[in-house]
C-alpha cells in the first residue's frame, strides 16, 4: 500500500524483488545451498544417534546387563525412525542425494556402537547368571553341611559353573583353574564356618580335615583362628553352665573361694593364660549373679511373708511357711514383728537416712536399688515416696515434689555444713525431718506450693534452730526464775519496740533477759525478729497492751502487738510431744491472728476470746472456731 502525503492523493510504492528459484538448474549458487541445508540436516541427524547411544543418563551405553540389551532392541527402531524424519526434511532429490550417503554412514557407525554394546551387556549378564548360581550353590552348602556326598555333587557343579564361564570369556587355563580352585574353596570353607555357627565343633573339624586341600590357604588361617576362639567360648559357656547350678542356701551368698575352686577344678590343664584369666573372669561375673539372685530370692520372701501376714491376721509369726522364713534377714524379722505388734511398718532411721542421701545425690544408683528388700523396714508412706521418685527418675521424668526436696535437703546440707554441724549427726538428722514435715505441710497451710523462695526460708530457719539449740545448753528452771509470764512480757515489749533506726526491732534483748530464755523461746524471738527485720515500715512506738486487757477499739500498732504475742506465746511454749504441724501451725498464727482481729471494724477483739495453753501460752483464735488455728485443738479454760 502506498504512503499517503495528502489524505486524498497516495503514493504507489516500487515492487519487491521475488526469491531466487529453489529449482534445480544446475547453476553454482543453488548447488552449494543444498550442500548447506544438507550437512544441517547431517549434523541433526547425528546428534540424535549420540543421545541415543551416549546419553549419560538415558543413552544406551549408561544402561547395563538386562536393561542394556532392551535398551539396545529398542534402539535399531528408534534410529530408523530418526533417519526416515530426516529425510523427509531434505528439498529435492539433490538434498536427498547428497544427505543419505551421510545417515548410512552414521548409522553404520551406531550399529558397530551397538553390537559392543550389546557384547558387553552379554557378559554382564552372563557374570551375574554365574554369580547367582554359585551363590545359590554356597547356601546350599551351608544347609547341607552335615551331607559329604551331597556336597561333593555341589562342588562338581561350582567347578562345571565356572570352567563353562571361562569358556564362553575366553580366559586362559591358568585363571580358569584359579577362579575354580577360589570358588570351590569359598563353597566349602563357608559350610564349615556354619558347622562352626551352630556350636558343632566336632564336626566341623571332620568337615575341615576332608576339604582342607581345596581350600585356600589364607581361607585356612582365619578358619584356624575361629576354631581356637569357639573353643574358648565353648568352655566359658560350659563353665558358666556349671556354675549357674551352685544351690544358693539362706544362710548367704556363696563366697568367692566356691567359684574360685569350681573355676580350677573345670580349667583343662593345656589351657593359655588368656583362656586361664578368661575363666575367672567367668567366675567372678557368676559369683555376681549369685548375690543377685539370693538378695532377691530375700528380697521376694519379705513381700511374700508380708502377704502372707496381711491374709492370716492375728496368726503368730511361727506358721509363715519355713520356705518363706528361713529367707528373712535380721532386718526383715525386725518389721515384721513391729507390724505384729503394733499392726503397721516402721520406718527404720538409719536405712532412712542411707536411702535418702542416695536419692539426692546418686539418683542412678537409687534408680538400681531393689526396694523390695527393704519393704519390711519402711512403712507404707515412705515406700510409696521411694517407689514413686524410684519410677520417676527410671523414666526420666521430672517430679517437682522430688525437685523441691532436693533443693532442702542440699540447702540444709550445706547450711549444716557452714555451722560445721556434721551432716551425719542425730542433730542433723532432726533438721532434715523438720524440714521435711515442713515441706510436706507448706500447701495445706498456705493453699500453694512452696516455691525456691520458701525452700530457702525453711532452710535458713530449720539450720538457724538448729544451731541455737546447740549453742545454749539446757538449764533447770528453779524458785528463782522469773514466771513465764514475766519473761514473755519483757521479750514482747522488747519485740514491740523501735530500733534506734527508727525501723521495728530487729535485735535480740538485753542478755540478762536473753539467757533467762529456753531454746525453744530464743527460737521464737528470732524468727520475730527476722520478721521485723523484712518489714520496711518504720512507725511510732506500739502502744502497749496487754493481751489480756485488749482496748476497745485497737489501732494497727495494737493489733500489731496482740498478734506478736500471739505467735511468740504458741512457738516458745509448744509441749515437748508437740506434732510438726504444731510449729507450722504456729509460723502461720501472725497471718491468721490479723485476719480474725480486722474481722470487725468497730471493736476488733469482741469476736476474739483468749485460750491459755500450758505454760500460760496465750494465742488468739475466733469465736466459735477454738483450735482452727493451730493444731493440737485444746478446750477453753474457766476464767
Amino acid at each position: 500500500m502506498g504512503t499517503t502525503i495528502y489524505p486524498t492523493v497516495p503514493v504507489a510504492q516500487p515492487a519487491a524483488e521475488p526469491w531466487p528459484p529453489l529449482s534445480d538448474n544446475g547453476d553454482e549458487h543453488t548447488i552449494r545451498i543444498d550442500e548447506m541445508f544438507a550437512r544441517q540436516l547431517d549434523n541433526e541427524f547425528s546428534a540424535g544417534v549420540r543421545g541415543l547411544l551416549h546419553h549419560p543418563e538415558t543413552g544406551v551405553a549408561a544402561q547395563s546387563g538386562e536393561a542394556a540389551l532392551e535398551a539396545i532392541a529398542g534402539a535399531l527402531p528408534a534410529l530408523n525412525d530418526l533417519k526416515e524424519r530426516t529425510l523427509s526434511q531434505a528439498i529435492g532429490p539433490r538434498q536427498r542425494n547428497i544427505l543419505e550417503p551421510l545417515i548410512e554412514t552414521r548409522l553404520d557407525w551406531a550399529a558397530g556402537t551397538l553390537g559392543q554394546l550389546a557384547q558387553r551387556a552379554t557378559v554382564e549378564v552372563d557374570d551375574a547368571s554365574v554369580a547367582d548360581r554359585i551363590a545359590g550353590l554356597k547356601q546350599d552348602a551351608a544347609a547341607a553341611w552335615q551331607d559329604p556326598a551331597y556336597l561333593r555333587r555341589l562342588g562338581r557343579t561350582a567347578v562345571e559353573e565356572l570352567r563353562y564361564q571361562g569358556e564362553r570369556r575366553g580366559w586362559d587355563p591358568s585363571e580358569t583353574d584359579t577362579r575354580v580352585r577360589a570358588g570351590l574353596s569359598d563353597l566349602y570353607a563357608g559350610a564349615i564356618e556354619t558347622a562352626i555357627g551352630q556350636d558343632d565343633l566336632d564336626g566341623g573339624a571332620g568337615l575341615y580335615d576332608h576339604a582342607r586341600v581345596v581350600i585356600d590357604p589364607d581361607r585356612q588361617a582365619a578358619l584356624d583362628r575361629r576354631f581356637v576362639r569357639a573353643r574358648e567360648v565353648a568352655l566359658y559357656r560350659d563353665v558358666d553352665r556349671d556354675m549357674a547350678g551352685i544351690p544358693l542356701e539362706p544362710v548367704g551368698p556363696p563366697g568367692a573361694e566356691i567359684f574360685a575352686e569350681r573355676a580350677a577344678e573345670l580349667t583343662p590343664d593345656d589351657a593359655s593364660d588368656e583362656v586361664r584369666a578368661g575363666i575367672a573372669q567367668v567366675a567372678a561375673f557368676a559369683q555376681r549373679r549369685a548375690e543377685r539372685q539370693w538378695q532377691r530370692q530375700q528380697a521376694e520372701a519379705g513381700v511374700a511373708a508380708l502377704d502372707w501376714l496381711g491374709k492370716n491376721p492375728g496368726r503368730s509369726l511361727l506358721a509363715i511357711p519355713p520356705d518363706l522364713r528361713d529367707w528373712l534377714a535380721p532386718d526383715q524379722w525386725h518389721g515384721l514383728e513391729a507390724l505384729f505388734i503394733e499392726g503397721r511398718l516402721r520406718t527404720d532411721g538409719d536405712l532412712f537416712e542411707r536411702l535418702d542421701q542416695l536419692l539426692v545425690y546418686e539418683p542412678d544408683s537409687f534408680a538400681a536399688l531393689d526396694l523390695d528388700r527393704h519393704r519390711l523396714s519402711l512403712d507404707d508412706e515412705d515406700h510409696a515416696r521411694f517407689a514413686g521418685t524410684q519410677k520417676a527418675i527410671a523414666e526420666g521424668r521430672v517430679d517437682p515434689g522430688h525437685v523441691r526436696y532436693d533443693w532442702l535437703r542440699r540447702g540444709i546440707d550445706r547450711a549444716l555444713e557452714a555451722q560445721g554441724i556434721d551432716t551425719d549427726s542425730s542433730e542433723a538428722v532432726k533438721v532434715r525431718a523438720d524440714a521435711r514435715d515442713r515441706l510436706q505441710a507448706f500447701s495445706s497451710v498456705e493453699g500453694r506450693e512452696p516455691g525456691i523462695n520458701d525452700i530457702e526460708r525453711m532452710v535458713i530457719q530449720e539450720v538457724d534452730g538448729a544451731r541455737h539449740d546447740r549453742n545454749v545448753t539446757d538449764q533447770t528452771t528453779d524458785a528463782t526464775q522469773p514466771t513465764p509470764n514475766v519473761v514473755d512480757a519483757q521479750v514482747t515489749d522488747w519485740l514491740m519496740d523501735i530500733g534506734s533506726d527508727g525501723k521495728p526491732q530487729a535485735k535480740r534483748p538485753p542478755l540478762d533477759v536473753w539467757n533467762r530464755l529456753t531454746p525453744a523461746q530464743q527460737e521464737a524471738v528470732d524468727f520475730l525478729l527476722a520478721q521485723n527485720a523484712r518489714s520496711s515500715q518504720a512507725e511510732a512506738p506500739p502502744e502497749k497492751q496487754l493481751v489480756s486487757d485488749p482496748p476497745a477499739a485497737a489501732n494497727e500498732n495494737t493489733r500489731n502487738y496482740v498478734c506478736t504475742q500471739a505467735v511468740y506465746s504458741c512457738l516458745s511454749n509448744a509441749p515437748s510431744d508437740a506434732p510438726p504441724t504444731w510449729r507450722h501451725a504456729c509460723l502461720g498464727a501472725e497471718s491468721l491472728c490479723n485476719r480474725f482481729v480486722n474481722q470487725s471494724r468497730v471493736s476488733p477483739f469482741n469476736r476474739t476470746i483468749i485460750l491459755n495453753f500450758p505454760d500460760h501460752s496465750r494465742v488468739i483464735v475466733p469465736q466459735g472456731k477454738q483450735g482452727g488455728a493451730f493444731h493440737p485443738a485444746r478446750p477453753a479454760p474457766d476464767r
